[in-house]
């Protein structure tokens, strides 16, 4: 196991957490926790960013392990952390197969979609006729079915390649050189020879992150100038270097949260169905008179004022005064502000004396809660009974630096007890 933890808080030779927010404790406490119950060891010693140590290796068998090195890179403001291993994988390539579904079979990504004509001949299906008196169910299957058997004849067949990602030419030969430069600076002894190989290394390394800015920079031109001829392949450049992906839940339901996608969809269709109505008839549409609504010209109509009619609105304005509460209000908040300070004044004196009542217990509970297993703990707990200041010092530093701390407790425990 291995990647960026971002747990600098962690001192892996002691195996405890230092400093850090309380959520940040929480996770390097859980990772500890992890590695005990798995019996996982950490195998990075060495900082890879500045002086933290972030990127971590874990391995149950120390074993399949033969070298682990660190190299500067400017590629990354994190050190490339490079580990060999005994293990040998077999390389395994697949194709993408077709998904189920005509849509997913079908390219519409390809400049040559007739868009025009899936228009046209969607406009010429009755929709009226085909959704009439049917159920939302109903109407998504037939919609469904005729947008697939539009799509069918007007956009091409999607054409399925093996899942290998292209590599520029220059950009292998700069990767061979790489690693032979790589080699040839853990072989040699000379340490001139050494400077001068990693200032190629670095060159190289220099010419790799130009290739990839190049190739990204291309891509990113295509997607720009496909926006107006080819939108859809701008969407999917989009989507690609999106790094957040917006999702519908999960909804509240009983007070219960509901994640899966299905019962979401089922949840907003029921929801949908609860205040969908149902359109009115001709009959109810018509006017006292026996005029149908549609045949009412809805146009804006002349509207004529006259100064009676203004005087008139004038009068039944409401008239009303108030009172401006600014420095009423400025008052208030000076007064409170200054309560705020007396009460944390007085908590401050009181958690003060209370602190220095209870120092002797607080000082047995950090030790106490430093040690990890229940056995340890219940031998703390009746040495401690027992020490006075000094002697808790001494533990203290002993639990820092003994291998064999918890063995010692107890030896002191069965002394104390005898």
């Amino acid at each position: 196991m291995n990647g960026d933890f971002n747990l600098p808080i962690i001192r892996w030779e002691s195996l405890e957490v230092y400093g850090g927010s309380a959520d940040a404790r929480q996770q390097a406490k859980l990772l500890l926790d992890f590695a005990d119950e798995f019996m996982l060891i950490e195998n990075i010693t060495q900082p890879t960013r500045g002086n933290n140590l972030l990127d971590l290796f874990f391995t149950s068998i120390e074993e399949l392990l033969y070298n682990i090195r660190l190299e500067d890179t400017i590629m990354s403001d994190h050190r490339l952390l490079i580990v060999e291993t005994t293990l040998g994988f077999p390389v395994q390539t697949c194709e993408n197969k077709p998904r189920d579904g005509i849509f997913s079979s079908l390219n519409f990504y390809r400049e040559n979609v007739e868009w025009e004509c899936i228009n046209t001949a969607l406009m010429e299906v009755n929709w009226q006729q085909l959704m009439k008196n049917l159920s939302p169910e109903d109407m998504y299957h037939i919609l469904c079915r005729e947008l697939s058997s539009v799509c069918e004849k007007f956009v091409p067949i999607r054409s399925y390649k093996k899942n290998r990602r292209f590599i520029p030419r220059d950009r292998k030969i700069l990767m061979r050189k790489r690693t032979r430069l790589a080699k040839r600076i853990m072989a040699t002894r000379d340490a001139n020879l050494k400077i001068r190989l990693a200032n190629s290394l670095q060159l190289l390394e220099s010419k790799l992150s130009a290739s990839h800015e190049r190739e990204k920079n291309y891509a990113e031109q295509r997607a720009v100038e496909a926006i107006k001829r080819n939108p859809k392949f701008f969407y999917k450049y989009v989507r690609e270097k999106a790094k957040v992906r917006s999702t519908i839940g999960p909804l509240k339901v009983d007070d219960y949260l509901v994640g899966d996608t299905g019962r979401v969809c089922e949840i907003l269709r029921s929801q949908y169905d609860s205040v969908f109505s149902e359109p009115l008839s001709e009959d109810a549409l018509r006017d006292m008179d026996g005029r149908s609504r549609a045949s009412v010209h809805h146009g804006i109509m002349d509207v004529m004022f006259n100064e009676d009619n203004i005087a008139e609105a004038v009068v039944t304005v409401q008239q009303h005064d108030s009172l401006c509460v600014l420095p009423l209000n400025i008052v208030n908040e000076k007064t409170y502000y200054v309560f705020l300070w007396i009460v944390y004044i007085f908590a401050a004196i009181v958690c003060g004396v209370f602190l220095l009542f209870l120092l002797p217990s607080l000082r047995n509970t950090l030790l106490v809660h430093r040690a990890r297993r229940p056995e340890t703990i219940h031998d703390l707990m009746t040495v401690l009974l027992k020490c006075n200041y000094g002697d808790w010092f001494l533990m203290y530093n002993f639990r820092k630096s003994m291998v064999y701390f918890r063995e010692w407790v107890h030896l002191v425990k069965k002394e104390i007890l005898m």
